[in-house]
């Protein structure tokens, strides 16, 4: 394939940064360097310095091994395992880099098995990548329990929170219990939470009514 057809994608890239070094040590090999492997559009998804090497020595063809992926996720995941496989390790750095970006494409009904996948990917322990993707689900749960709280307040029972919030009815019944008194309030203070009580009727007096005023009142005016 030409060297100038190939594509290097800097967002799909698993290392931080290039290492000039690991192009200076190849251009000592450059004859014995095994193929790159692109996708079917020609992004590399392994060997940017080898082909580095190659357009720094002025050549303009490089031996290719096309991999055809369905998305960039699978992509990523397919670099960040050849690189693991081979060649320069990635970082600490690199690795919470790509954990990060992975997890968080991820749906919410997802990402707990993700964890486990992730973290055999990226060679590390499954307690560290949940360090690193803490903040995620530490923002998660706050979204979800806000949305279970309003569902909860419009009168939905728990069951059907637990379908639209994606989460086991158990769940919901947990998290209900840890909300402030939530579960204790009567049917009739829900409704009038959410100005639903049958009959509810909007006062028609005004702030000041002189009817209401007593001889007190009057005398301080």
């Amino acid at each position: 394939m030409l060297t100038n057809d190939i594509k290097y994608d800097k967002t799909l890239y698993p290392r931080i940064a290039v290492i000039p070094e690991l192009v200076q040590k190849y251009v000592q090999d450059i004859d014995h360097l095994p193929p790159i492997e692109v996708d079917q559009n020609n992004r590399i998804i392994d060997g940017v310095h080898r082909w580095m090497v190659h357009c720094k020595d002025g050549r303009t063809e490089i031996e290719t091994i096309v991999t055809r992926v369905t998305n960039d996720d699978e992509f990523l995941e397919l670099a960040i395992h050849r690189n693991d496989s081979h060649g320069q390790q990635l970082s600490q750095d690199d690795k919470r880099k790509m954990a990060i970006h992975l997890y968080k494409n991820k749906d919410a009904r997802e990402r707990k098995g993700n964890k486990e996948v992730l973290s055999r990917i990226l060679s590390t322990t499954k307690r560290t990548l949940e360090r690193w993707v803490s903040d995620i689900d530490s923002a998660e749960n706050e979204k979800r329990d806000s949305e279970i709280k309003i569902l909860w307040m419009g009168c939905y029972d728990e069951q059907t929170i637990a379908d639209k919030v994606g989460v086991t009815r158990q769940r919901v019944n947990q998290k209900l219990e840890n909300l402030a008194n939530l579960r204790h309030l009567s049917q009739n203070c829900k409704l009038s939470a959410t100005y639903q009580e049958p009959d509810f009727e909007i006062p028609l007096y005004k702030i000041w009514n002189d009817a209401r005023l007593t001889s007190k009142v009057g005398a301080d005016h």
